[in-house]
C-alpha cells in the first residue's frame, strides 16, 4: 500500500480526513501508522505549536518541520501523513512530500477556510483576515504544484474525500 500525505490551508480537514481514512485502512493493513506532523513536532519538542512560533518565530519551526518530514520520508512501513498547512512554505519540502507517497491536496474555498478557524488562538496565523486571505493565495500555488490528487473539501463530505483518495491509491 501508498503512503498517504494530505496537505491544505490550516482548516481545509487535513486532521479529519487522515483519521477517517485511518480507520478504514487500518483494517486491511494493522500496521499503517497515522502521523499528524504538528502534533510530532509537539511531542518532540514537548510545546505547543503557538509556543514555539511565539518564543523561537515561524522561520525556527518551518527548520523543524522539515527535519520531521525527513524523519517521517525515512520510516518503515506505510502511513498516512496529515501535514501542517505551511509545510510547502520551503521549496525543500515539496520533493519530500513527494517521495514520501502520494500527496492528497485537501482544497477549501478561502471564506469557508476563514469561517472554520478565523480568529482561532491557537493558531498563530489565522488572527488577521487579510493576512490570512494573503497567506492561502501565497500557498495556493505550491498545494497544487506538489499535489497528486485534489480533493474538495469545502463541498464534498469526508465520506466522498475519503472515497476519492482511495480510488487514488
Amino acid at each position: 500500500m501508498k503512503n498517504i500525505v494530505f496537505v491544505g490551508f490550516m482548516g481545509s480537514g487535513k486532521t479529519t480526513l487522515s483519521k477517517v481514512l485511518y480507520k478504514e485502512l487500518v483494517k486491511e493493513n494493522p500496521d499503517i501508522r497515522l502521523i499528524d506532523t504538528d502534533a510530532y513536532i509537539e511531542e518532540k519538542l514537548s510545546r505547543k505549536i503557538s509556543d514555539i512560533f511565539a518564543k523561537e518565530g515561524e522561520a525556527f519551526f518551518r527548520v523543524i518541520e522539515t527535519e520531521t518530514l525527513k524523519e517521517i520520508a525515512d520510516m518503515e512501513g506505510t502511513v498516512i501523513v496529515s501535514c501542517g498547512g505551511g509545510i510547502v512554505e520551503r521549496k525543500e519540502n515539496l520533493s519530500i512530500l513527494k517521495s514520501i507517497g502520494t500527496v492528497v491536496f485537501a482544497n477549501t474555498p478561502i471564506d469557508i477556510l476563514w469561517e472554520r478557524v478565523g480568529n482561532d488562538p491557537l493558531r498563530p496565523l489565522s488572527k488577521d483576515k487579510d493576512a490570512f486571505f494573503l497567506l492561502y493565495n501565497k500557498r495556493l500555488g505550491l498545494y497544487t504544484e506538489v499535489a497528486d490528487v485534489i480533493i474538495d473539501t469545502g463541498n464534498d463530505s469526508v465520506e466522498k474525500c475519503v472515497e476519492t483518495v482511495r480510488r487514488s491509491l
